[in-house]
C-alpha cells in the first residue's frame, strides 16, 4: 500500500514539474523582453533602468598607398522587420538614419594600415557613428515591451568624387539584423515612490546576415553574432579594429589614377621606363628586351557587378594604356623591335594595353621610353631586362627606394629581386621613372676588344719567343760556318 502511495506521489510530482516547465517556456516565449538575448551572444547592455543601451556603427574607409581620400558622407538606414519574432511591422517606430562624414585628408579619423610584404600598402580611416538611439526626438516604442527587429544597411552613395581619371569606389554590401530589446521600468519620485512606468532599451543585439557579410568578416570564423557596443579605442589602444570599435562594420574603398588616358601627354605620364645605350662602339640601334608587369592596388575588387545586368558579376581586372616615344617625344609607330601594332590597340594603333598581373614583353632602343598614362596610384611595378653578353646593365629608380642598381654583363637585371625586393608601389605624381643604361664592354679606342687582349698578348709572346729561337739558331749556324 505504501509503495502505491509513493508511486502515485512521484507521478503527481513529475506531472506538476512538467506543467511548470511548459509554463516557464511559454512565458519566456511570450515575454522575450524579460530575458537576456541568449547565452554566448555579444550584445550591448544598459545596467541603469531608464537609460538606453548604447550602440554605434563603425566605418572603414580604405584607400591605396599614397592616395588622398575624397570627401564623403556615408549614410546608414534601418528597415523594420517585425516585433517579437513576427513579421508584422505595423506600429513599429522608425529608427533615424545615421551618417559618418570624412574630409579630404581627414585628421579626425583613426588611421590603421594594411601591409603587403612588410610595406604599408593600404590606409584605413576608421570612424564610429553617434549613438544609434541618442538623437532627437527620442524613439517611441509604441508597441510596448518586447523585441523590435530591424535590418541595417548602407546607402550606395556618398563619396564626393574629385573627377580624376580612371577612379573607382566600392561600397559595403553588408546587412545586419539589429534587435532592440525594450523593457518596462518603474518611474519613481525623489522619495522613491512609484509614479508610473516607462520603457527603455536594455539590450541591443546584432547578427550577421548570410550572403551579406561585410568584407571585414569574409573568411573570418565566427557564429554570426557581433557586438554593437561603441568602442573604447581612444582610452585603450587595441591592435584589432573590432576590439576597439563597434562591430557593426561597413567597409568602403576608393582608388584613383592621376594620369589621363584620353589625352596622353609624354610630359605628364604616371611612369616612364627609359633606355640609354653607352660605351665605345656601342650599337645605338640595338633593341633590348624587357618584361614589364603592373598590378592594380589590392583594394580594387577583381570582380564587380555588371551595371547592365544587376546581380551578375563580371571581371574588374584593370587594363592600362602605355606608349613608346622616341627622343623627340613623338609616339613611335613603326614595327622595329616588335614595338608596332598589337592586338587591342586603338584605331591609330599607337598604344599598348597591359593587363594587371600579366607580363608584357617590350623592346626599347637608345632614346626610347615606355610611358604609362593611366596607372592607379599604389599600383605595383615589376621591370626586368633580359641579359646581353656585350653590355653591362644599370637602372636608376625615383620611386619606392630610390637609387642606382648596377649589374654585370650577361645577367638579367631588374626588380623585384634580391637586394631590391620591393614591393614597388607607385606614389602620386608624374616623376616616377626607371632609367635603364646599358654600357658596351670589351672594347678599346683601337678597336680591339678588351676581352680579347689576353689572347692577343699570349699570341704576341708566342711570336716573340719563336722569333727569338730563330735568331739564336741563325747566329749559331753562322758561327758554325766560320
Amino acid at each position: 500500500m505504501t509503495k502505491k502511495i509513493t508511486k502515485k506521489r512521484n507521478n503527481t510530482f513529475r506531472l506538476l514539474t512538467s506543467i511548470a516547465i511548459v509554463m516557464l517556456m511559454s512565458v519566456s516565449m511570450i515575454l522575450p523582453g524579460l530575458a537576456a538575448p541568449g547565452e554566448g551572444y555579444k550584445y550591448s547592455e544598459s545596467l541603469v533602468p531608464g537609460e538606453d543601451a548604447k550602440s554605434a556603427i563603425t566605418k572603414l574607409y580604405k584607400v591605396p598607398y599614397d592616395t588622398e581620400n575624397p570627401a564623403a558622407v556615408f549614410t546608414f538606414n534601418f528597415e523594420a522587420v517585425g516585433f517579437d519574432g513576427g513579421d508584422n511591422t505595423s506600429g513599429m517606430p522608425g529608427i533615424p538614419s545615421q551618417s559618418i562624414s570624412y574630409d579630404v585628408d581627414d585628421q579626425i579619423a583613426h588611421v590603421f594600415v594594411e601591409k603587403e610584404e612588410g610595406v604599408e600598402a593600404t590606409t584605413i580611416l576608421v570612424k564610429e557613428s553617434d549613438d544609434l538611439l541618442g538623437g532627437t526626438p527620442k524613439v517611441e516604442w509604441n508597441l510596448g515591451a518586447g523585441v523590435y527587429t530591424y535590418i541595417l544597411s548602407e546607402s550606395q552613395s556618398g563619396i564626393v568624387l574629385p573627377l580624376a581619371e580612371k577612379e573607382g569606389y566600392d561600397y559595403s554590401k553588408a546587412k545586419y539584423e539589429v534587435e532592440f530589446w525594450v523593457f518596462e521600468y518603474d518611474i519613481k519620485d525623489n522619495d522613491g515612490n512609484v509614479t508610473g512606468t516607462g520603457l527603455y532599451v536594455r539590450y541591443v543585439n546584432a547578427k550577421l546576415i548570410a550572403g551579406s557579410y561585410d568584407e571585414y568578416y569574409e573568411g573570418k570564423p565566427g557564429d554570426g553574432k557581433v557586438d554593437p557596443t561603441p568602442g573604447e579605442f581612444w582610452t585603450n589602444k587595441y591592435n584589432d579594429i573590432k576590439d576597439g570599435f563597434s562591430q557593426l562594420i561597413f567597409t568602403n574603398k576608393y582608388w584613383m589614377s592621376d594620369g589621363d588616358s584620353e589625352n596622353p601627354d609624354p610630359d605628364k605620364s604616371v611612369l616612364d621606363i627609359t633606355k640609354t645605350i653607352n660605351g665605345y662602339e656601342a650599337n645605338k640601334d640595338l633593341y633590348f628586351e624587357f618584361e614589364v608587369m603592373v598590378t592594380q592596388p589590392s583594394i580594387i575588387p577583381l570582380q564587380k557587378e555588371d551595371p547592365n545586368n544587376p546581380g551578375t558579376m563580371i571581371s574588374n581586372i584593370q587594363v592600362y594604356k602605355a606608349y613608346i616615344v622616341g627622343a623627340d617625344n613623338k609616339i613611335v609607330l613603326d614595327t622595329k623591335g616588335n614595338n608596332g601594332v598589337i592586338s587591342g590597340t586603338d584605331d591609330d594603333g599607337d598604344y599598348f594595353l597591359l593587363t594587371s598581373g600579366i607580363v608584357k614583353e617590350i623592346n626599347l632602343t637608345d632614346g626610347q621610353k615606355l610611358i604609362f598614362v593611366d596607372l592607379h596610384i599604389g599600383s605595383k611595378v615589376a621591370v626586368e631586362e633580359k641579359a646581353n653578353s656585350d653590355y653591362t646593365p644599370k637602372y636608376e629608380r625615383t620611386f619606392a627606394v630610390p637609387g642606382t642598381y648596377k649589374g654585370v654583363a650577361n645577367t638579367v637585371w631588374g626588380f623585384p629581386r634580391s637586394g631590391d625586393a620591393g614591393p614597388h608601389f607607385l606614389p602620386k605624381g608624374n616623376n616616377n621613372e626607371v632609367n635603364y643604361t646599358n654600357t658596351r664592354v670589351g672594347t678599346t679606342p683601337t678597336g680591339l676588344a678588351v676581352d680579347d687582349l689576353p689572347y692577343i698578348i699570349l699570341i704576341g709572346l708566342a711570336a716573340a719567343s719563336l722569333a727569338g729561337i730563330i735568331v739564336v739558331k741563325l747566329r749559331k749556324g753562322a758561327k758554325d760556318s766560320i
